[in-house]
């Protein structure tokens, strides 16, 4: 089957980033830039495996719940995401770097807001559980603390390490919410 086939590609991209990531994890230096560039293709490709599974999930119930457990765990990602890309436009500078961190704030941004209050564009209905919306809210309180310490820290031209150390503290938190609210949102689709 095609999602097969996309896992197989994955497992081929995992065994050449873990080979680098275990060299990094030894100290050397060099692999860090082949870390940061391997890893892209392998999130790429493992995304679409994801996609794959989300639409037989899809077909299979006849409801959306896959499209809604996919994008609520991608928040997970995407809060982690954001801070090494935030660590990485500390030290590199680039505008790609920090074009593919405004990319992430606004699609965490945009996710967020769908899952609470629905987004067609994303396939997603608005969340009408009580409780999940509540941990949803808690996610958003969170994000509204989060996000402008990030945009602040990208608008200054290179991060400061207390920045990046304020954002490394707030991720926990965001991470730790967005979290039960996706066993939240699992429990809720079985």
């Amino acid at each position: 089957s095609a999602t097969i086939e996309k896992l197989n590609e994955v497992k081929a991209l995992w065994k050449d980033f873990k080979a680098i990531a275990d060299k990094v994890t030894t100290g050397e230096q060099g692999p860090v830039d082949k870390v940061v560039a391997s890893n892209v293709p392998l999130l790429q490709t493992m995304n679409k495996a994801v996609e794959l599974y989300e639409a037989a999930a899809n077909r299979e119930t006849g409801q959306q719940s896959g499209t809604i457990i996919n994008l609520a765990g991608r928040q997970r990602m995407l809060t982690q995401k954001i801070t090494k890309e935030l660590v990485q436009y500390a030290i590199q500078g680039s505008d790609e770097t920090r074009t593919a961190l405004r990319a992430s704030v606004d699609l965490f941004a945009k996710t967020l807001n769908g899952l609470m209050q629905g987004d067609a564009e994303l396939n997603l209905p608005a969340t009408t559980d009580k409780a999940i919306l509540n941990q949803l809210k808690a996610v958003e309180a969170n994000w509204k603390n989060f996000r402008p310490v990030v945009e602040k820290a990208v608008s200054a031209g290179k991060p400061s390490q207390q920045d990046i150390a304020k954002v490394a503290e707030l991720n926990l938190s965001l991470l730790g919410d967005m979290n039960q609210a996706v066993d939240m949102l699992q429990k809720a689709t079985k």
